[in-house]
């Protein structure tokens, strides 16, 4: 059996849920439109099989990727001790990693497999007092009866004071040092009037070193407004929403609006204004979607018509072929789910060109799904890691670099050939690199503070939420913009607008270069991991281009067709790349694509991975960091982000599944996830963590709130019956929460907001069936 494409169906895979092969086949049955009909079908990869096996308890002892295939088989085990606890978890490599735990079962240590330990103190109500880490150091903490972090004391010997309001809301955080100038952030909240509209049960002001952020709500409690001041400098960020709570309109500090049109929920079309009294212009329209999932195709908005761009996903909701401006690629998965070749054809005549080849790409990998081979037309890379996923070389074109990492913990030390070494602080943070030639100095709250090179030092500010808002140097300055879910909106200088990005969900798919007056708008190709390969302009001359190899090395080409250049620095999703240090900023942390490394230590320990520097876990084509925290974590996309990933290091996670943890889109200037056994270097510790609620009584009604919402609906029921019956349940679960958290605190302060969504889609489902009305 064969779908549109030429491509075999496959039936049935135990890696893939049966909502993925359902999403595959609707796309197998649609599939691919307009000019692909003119392309051969891509290439077909073998369907991604893990085998899981279990205990008698009904403990995972076993997963097994690509069962019984030559060359595959690559299993992971776990044994469990009498309480199964998960004592030892040995990998495909036969690393194995080691777990103990205290007499209440809270995980006291983690042993990785190079034998570096790790360990945690927690007093009797869980808290983590303290961490002994081989790559931070050790780290103290203190805190109230409520568990909300009152004070830290870093390796470096930097305290940071924690205080809270009446609602256990952080209300200020203070680091400091002996001998240096303290370091002050503060929230408010409730304030009213002016640019606080609606502010009262929300976060108003956020102050940090760099300035502040004022916030403004409409009654729904819903972001309109986001004042950013830096110095003397001051961003305005707008929004607007549609009857369903859908953000469709924005308004940039430059004064542009970008105009979202949905249908069914998801958007179809974007729109660019230079202002709010100007006339829009299409961008991109025909916004086409896979079944339950990602974009599939749009047009962009040219001089002379439209011009598709279109992805191509298999039966198993994988990309397998995207465009690249005159060329398009498609990727091979091999047994083990891992991408081993680019190839590419030519987009216009669909033939493997000479110049479409030239793009090719083949990679090799271990055991654990690291990258170990890169084979382009030019060039060929071999590397080789430890048993921690540090690199231990690297040949390229034959000729061998030797990579050496820190017995007693992660860092790395040194390369040779030629010579490169670094330096560490206390916390492992890197303040010197004698190969990129820098030295850095890290602020009180533990980010990178400056950063000099070549005689020119660079200074770093943050907001009170840990995006980095500016930049500074003798050669001038950028100020940065970030919409709501911590997407790039926009670069800065002194006079005004350099670039301004328009986003769909996670793609970048235009910027506005240069002043408003005269801008130049250029549409984006991006990569399957939406990453920026390509710009063009309006009459599709290619302004920028950047073809690397996958962990990111290699300047991108910034006048591929001879015009006029354009400085770009979008780099994987969430980074943004800095000129003068080399450095990828990536949120939390700075990428270093010559290395495949951070070049600090992950906020979050053990739960970004067992490697505290390591880059996605040495598969930068397999998985993206959108944070600089862990694999896998991404910026939100449409106001909804994805739980973390399941912490290798942490197995004894036993946290509910509930109505609320639905990882809603939080405040602006909130973390998005209090993860269990972690505490944060800075403000973001337990930040948004209510008063612990022991009472038996509060755990009954939210039980009783919970099971009545999980009651299945009435049989036999028409479309407009379910729908009022939907609704009648959002109703009354949003009734309850608030009753919940008016009795107990403020525990679903966002939950209730999704539910004021819910009760407003419905209504309009319900308002669009035909004979159907609100009750």
């Amino acid at each position: 059996m064969h779908n549109v494409t030429g491509a075999p169906r496959v039936s049935t895979s135990k890696r893939r849920s049966k909502l993925a092969l359902i999403a595959g086949l609707l796309s197998g049955l649609i599939g691919p439109i307009a000019h692909a009909q003119t392309l051969p079908p891509p290439p077909v990869s073998p369907a991604p099989v893990t085998d899981y096996e279990y205990d008698a308890n009904g403990n995972p002892t076993k997963v097994i990727r690509a069962k019984g295939i030559s060359g595959f088989n690559f299993a992971t085990t776990n044994a469990y001790d009498k309480l199964d606890r998960v004592k030892t978890s040995t990998d495909a490599r036969n690393g194995v990693t080691k777990l103990g735990y205290d007499g209440i079962d809270q995980l006291k240590d983690v042993t990785d497999p190079r034998n570096l330990v790790t360990s945690y103190q927690r007093n009797g109500l869980g808290d983590l007092t303290q961490l002994a880490s081989p790559d931070t150091g050790t780290a103290n903490s203190t805190f109230d009866a409520n568990g909300n972090l009152l004070t830290r004391i870093d390796s470096r010997n930097v305290q940071g004071t924690y205080t809270y309001d009446a609602l256990n809301r952080l209300s200020s955080a203070i680091y400091t040092q002996s001998g240096q100038t303290a370091l002050n952030y503060a929230w408010t909240y409730d304030q009213t009037g002016g640019d606080f509209t609606n502010g009262v049960g929300r976060l108003t002001t956020a102050t940090s070193p760099s300035g502040n952020t004022k916030y403004g709500y409409d009654p729904e409690g819903r972001l309109i407004t986001a004042i950013q001041t830096v110095g003397t400098t001051v961003l305005t960020t707008r929004y607007g929403y549609n009857d369903a709570g859908r953000v469709n309109r924005i308004t940039y500090p430059s004064g542009r609006v970008v105009t979202i049109q949905y249908d069914a929920g998801l958007p179809v079309s974007m729109s660019l204004a230079p202002n709010a009294s100007g006339t829009a212009q299409p961008l991109i329209s025909d916004i086409q979607w896979e079944p339950f999932g990602p974009v599939r195709s749009w047009q962009m908005q040219m001089t002379s018509g439209t011009k598709l761009q279109e992805r191509v996903f298999d039966q198993y909701g994988r990309l397998v072929r995207y465009p690249l401006g005159a060329v398009v690629r498609d990727i091979t998965y091999d047994a083990a789910d891992r991408i081993v070749s680019y190839t590419h054809l030519d987009a216009t005549s669909g033939q493997s060109t000479a110049a479409a080849q030239a793009m090719n790409q083949s990679f090799g990998y271990d055991e654990l799904g690291r990258l170990t081979s890169i084979i382009t037309p030019a060039n060929s890379w071999a590397i080789t890691y430890d048993a921690n996923g540090n690199r231990t070389s690297v040949a390229i074109n034959g000729a061998s670099r030797g990579y050496t990492t820190a017995t007693t913990s992660n860092r790395l030390t040194s390369i040779s050939n030629p010579a490169r070494g670094f330096g560490y602080d206390a916390a492992g943070n890197t303040l010197s690199d004698t190969g990129m030639a820098y030295t850095t100095t890290y602020r009180l709250d533990n980010r990178l503070g400056t950063l000099s090179r070549s005689g020119l030092t660079t200074t770093y500010q943050y907001d009170a939420g840990g995006q980095r808002v500016r930049k500074e140097n003798s050669a001038g300055l950028r100020n940065f913009a970030y919409d709501q879910d911590g997407h790039l909106l926009g670069e800065y200088n002194a006079t005004g607008p350099v670039q301004e990005y328009v986003w769909l969900g996670d793609t970048p798919v235009a910027v506005i270069s240069g002043t408003v007056t005269a801008p130049l708008p250029l549409l984006v190709y991006t990569d399957h991991l939406n990453t920026p390969r390509l710009l063009v302009d309006k009459n599709d001359a290619a302004r920028w281009r950047w073809i690397s190899e996958p962990f990111g090395t290699g300047q991108p080409e910034q006048a591929p067709a001879g015009l006029a250049q354009v400085v770009f620095n979008l780099r994987f999703p969430g980074q943004f790349f800095d000129s003068e240090s080399g450095l990828h900023y990536n949120y939390f942390r700075d990428y270093d694509a010559t290395l495949g490394r951070y070049v600090q230590s992950d906020p979050i320990g053990l739960d970004g991975g067992i490697n505290t520097y390591s880059y996605v876990s040495a598969n930068p084509l397999g998985s993206v960091d959108g944070l600089g925290l862990a694999p896998g974590v991404r910026i939100c996309v449409n106001g909804v982000c994805p739980p973390p990933p399941p912490p290798v290091s942490n197995p004894d996670d036993s946290r509910p599944v509930t109505p609320e943890s639905d990882f809603t889109k939080p405040s602006p200037l909130l973390p998005r996830w209090n993860w269990d056994g972690v505490v944060w270097p800075d403000w973001m510790a337990m930040a948004t963590k209510p008063p612990r609620v022991t009472d038996p009584a509060a755990a009954a009604e939210h039980k009783a709130y919970k099971d009545a919402y999980n009651q299945p609906p009435p049989p036999n029921q028409n479309p407009c019956e379910k729908l009022k019956w939907q609704l009648a349940r959002e109703k009354a679960l949003l009734a309850a929460r608030m009753a919940w958290d008016a009795k107990w605190g403020a525990h679903h302060p966002e939950a209730i907001i999704q539910s004021g969504n819910a009760i407003k889609n419905i209504e309009a489902k319900i308002r669009n069936t035909p004979g159907c009305t609100c009750p």
